[in-house]
């Protein structure tokens, strides 16, 4: 089913692979929306340190993370006019607070989810969640190794680092997109990963990717194996990513870097600027 939204954004993909991959003829024009970052896009949208965005286009409307502050989170979601009812899957990164801070009160909204968890049930936090989520009536999803969440979209499965996470592979017309939350577990294993689970290229790569405390020579070797080994064709780096390899992201891809924030809508079937808020 496709879902429309006042704003659009939008997608590339894969090409065969393990799980399924569509065709390039059979893959969606997807729409990508943040809603929560602690970068500024679009008037209208408050900021905050966090993450969340809409991934539509597919047979399931995603909801990737729940930001911080559960006020600014639903305070964004109305002020882009997305619909709460429309989403049918939460995809939770990690169980980090600036990612999970709105679900208890999105469930509130729309509590005919399945909320997708990293598999670890270790941590207090994570219990936590799962006790949150089934209260609310929701089905928790906890998945280790590389699963389907529906037709072009995976999971990376869980990876291990300061926490445990898991990213989201969207299989797209021009190649891999992979969203990611933190990256704690280091942004070139998520994206090693990713390559592993999907024979096609990785067209887009958008998220928060841990990088703060990284000395300038080692964000210099990252930006480098994103152009060179891993052939990423776009980049679209925010949240914890940090100012520093921000801009050396954005001077090393240019055009193809993609600026985002709070209220951004990206069309990338229409180039990597292409549509937006």
């Amino acid at each position: 089913m496709k879902r429309t939204l006042v704003f659009m954004l939008c997608a590339a993909v894969f090409a065969g692979g393990a799980y399924g991959s569509l065709s390039a003829a059979e893959a969606p024009a997807v729409t990508i929306t943040v809603i929560y970052d602690n970068y500024p896009f679009a008037p209208g949208l408050k900021t905050d340190w966090g993450f969340a965005c809409l991934v539509q286009g597919f047979d399931k409307t995603i909801l990737f993370d729940t930001g911080t502050k559960p006020d600014i989170f639903l305070n964004n979601l109305r002020a882009l006019k997305i619909d709460s009812s429309t989403v049918d899957v939460i995809f939770i990164s990690h169980d980090h607070g600036d990612h999970t801070g709105g679900l208890e009160e999105f469930l509130k909204l729309n509590n005919k989810v399945s909320v997708w968890l990293p598999s670890s049930v270790m941590a207090e936090v994570s219990k936590g969640l799962d006790e949150m989520v089934t209260k609310a009536g929701a089905r928790v999803v906890r998945n280790k190794a590389p699963a389907e969440v529906c037709p072009g979209v995976r999971s990376t499965g869980e990876l291990v680092g300061v926490a445990l996470e898991q990213a989201l592979i969207l299989d797209t017309h021009d190649g891999a997109v992979i969203v990611t939350g933190c990256a704690h577990p280091g942004i070139l294993n998520i994206l090693r990963r990713a390559r592993d689970v999907t024979s096609r290229e990785t067209a887009f790569v958008l998220g928060g990717f841990h990088l703060l405390q990284t000395s300038e020579p080692e964000l210099r070797t990252i930006v480098g194996t994103f152009k060179g080994e891993l052939g990423i064709k776009r980049v679209a780096a925010t949240h914890c990513t940090g100012d520093r390899a921000i801009a050396l992201f954005k001077d090393a891809y240019g055009a193809n870097f993609v600026p985002v924030g709070a209220g951004r809508v990206l069309t990338l079937d229409k180039g990597p600027n292409g549509g937006g808020a």
